[in-house]
Parts: C-alpha cells; sequence; structure tokens
C-alpha cells in the first residue's frame, strides 16, 4: 500500500557524498547524534530482540541500525531532533510487540532508500528480499501516538507465528492509514483464563466507518481506498478461523474503529503451518 512518506519540510537534507564503511554506533562515542545515546538504544533494541528469539542470528539487526545512523547523518526533524531517532523508535516499538527481526529490520531502513543515497537493491543486497520487500511495503509504524496496553506474562498462543504476526501488523498498519497521521492507536492485549484465549485490540481515533462500509468490511474484494485490493480484512479473518478464533470490527463515524482478534491457546482445528512454533 503506498503511504506518506517523511515531507521535504520534515526532514533537513541529508549530506551527501561518497559512500564509507559504516562505523557502528558502538563505536561512536557515548553519545552520537545531538547527544543521543546511540549505543543505548542500540544495545537495548538487540536485547530486547535477543529475549523473545534467543536462537536468531541478531547480528544483521545490529548492521541495520548501524547503516541507519550512518545514512540519516545530518538529517533533522523540524523540532530539530536527528531524523534518526524516528526509526530507531519505531523499530524498538516493534520489538517491544513481539515482532520479528526481519520486521524490525526493515523498521529501521524503512526511510533509507527515500531520504538517502542508498536505494532499494542496497537494501536487498545487505540484508536481503524479505527486509527489502517489508521496506518496500511500508510495513513499518509512522508518526502517531502509541498507547500499548499489554498484560504481562501471557500464555503462549499455539499456531502458525508467521501468519499471525502478518495478521497483526496488517491491522496495525490498517489503523494507522485510517489516521493518516495524526491520531491515537491503542494496542491491548487480554487473557480469560476461564475461556482459555488471548484477544489482541486494536483501535484508533481516525474517521471511523459508516454502517455501510462496517456491513462490508470482511467482503472479499470490497475497499474504499483507491488503490487497494479488497483482501486484507478477509484474508485477516480468514487466518484467524484457520486458528479457530474470531476477528470482530466495531466503528463509529467521528470516533475510529477498534479490532478484536480473539485465539484460543489451543485451538480446535490444526492451522496448516510448517511448524508447531508458539507466538
Amino acid at each position: 500500500m503506498a503511504t506518506p512518506r517523511a515531507r521535504t519540510d520534515d526532514v533537513a537534507p541529508a549530506r551527501r557524498g561518497p559512500r564509507r564503511a559504516i562505523a557502528p554506533a558502538r563505536r561512536q562515542g557515548a553519545r552520537g547524534q545531538s547527544g543521543h545515546d546511540l549505543a543505548a538504544l542500540r544495545a537495548h533494541l538487540v536485547a530486547t530482540l535477543a529475549e523473545r528469539y534467543p536462537q536468531a542470528d541478531l547480528e544483521p539487526l545490529g548492521k541495520a541500525f548501524d547503516l541507519a545512523v550512518e545514512a540519516h547523518e545530518g538529517q533533522k526533524r523540524v523540532s530539530g531532533e536527528p531524523y534518526v531517532t524516528h526509526p530507531i523508535a519505531s523499530a524498538q516499538i516493534l520489538a517491544d510487540l513481539g515482532i520479528d527481526p526481519a520486521a524490525i529490520e526493515a523498521a529501521l531502513l524503512h526511510d533509507v532508500p527515500e531520504d538517502t543515497d542508498y536505494s532499494l537493491s542496497d537494501i536487498e543486497e545487505r540484508f536481503g528480499g524479505e527486509v527489502a520487500r517489508l521496506v518496500s511495503s511500508d510495513m513499518i509504524v509512522r508518526d502517531v501516538l502509541l498507547r500499548l496496553e499489554l498484560t504481562p506474562g501471557l500464555p503462549p498462543v499455539s499456531g502458525d507465528r508467521v501468519q499471525l504476526q502478518q495478521v497483526v501488523l496488517n491491522l496495525i498498519l490498517n489503523a494507522l492509514e485510517a489516521l493518516e497521521g495524526t491520531g491515537r492507536l491503542t494496542v491491548a492485549t487480554a487473557y480469560a483464563a476461564t475461556a482459555g484465549s488471548v484477544t489482541v485490540t486494536i483501535e484508533d481515533t481516525g474517521p471511523g466507518m459508516t454502517e455501510e462500509t462496517l456491513a462490508r468490511a470482511f467482503d472479499l474484494f470490497f475497499t474504499t481506498k483507491p488503490d487497494g485490493t479488497g483482501l486484507g480484512m478477509s484474508i485477516a479473518r480468514s487466518v484467524i478461523n484457520l486458528h479457530a478464533g474470531e476477528l470482530t470490527v466495531s466503528s463509529r463515524v467521528g470516533q475510529g474503529t477498534r479490532v478484536q482478534a480473539r485465539l484460543p491457546l489451543e485451538p480446535t482445528s490444526d492451522p496448516a503451518r510448517s511448524s508447531d512454533a508458539q507466538t
């Protein structure tokens, strides 16, 4: 889907010139651009992913962080803050949500092809096709107020990790698109012990949907977006149904939209998946 990039009045031009070897952020001294402790931010991001994915190779994540710092050097936001703090914050939000490392790398790099001398081909060469695809699809978090209401100690849900992550990512991106750069996005989780289920709620303060649009929200090929396919919500519901769960949508014009995915801890139907990984 097409998403708005940083406007020209949001980012000061980067300093252009011959590309150089990328110095890891941890080697730039205790504090990097404009006093921001890049080494600490890098370490915290890597530690978050290491706890969630102990078997994952996180070296590419560190390289993505370093490339983002190097590529955005000299760019500033209107506030005067270094631009790189935005993709770093986006990456940390996704890491806190438990999103996989490839998506975190994409969050770090999502503005690099647009606002620097590096191309999407450079990203693919360095980080592989999956990360390049995520960058080109803008599957990242943008500038909105994010409220996390995550229940601690949630039990794992059995199912296809990739499918479920894709559903959650798409629902978040739908909400971000509805906000059009302003408003609040709430991501919440809840555990119902008696029902043996976990519910993920994604709520935005966007314009909301009319009753007619809401009634057709899951219809195949129905979309209100000029460049939409009308497949997203239908596929999302199919994935949740495959996991013996339920996907519901409620919305009011002028107030926003709430999407809830309820998933049993142990689905009665076995979704097609390559492994029995828990997420």
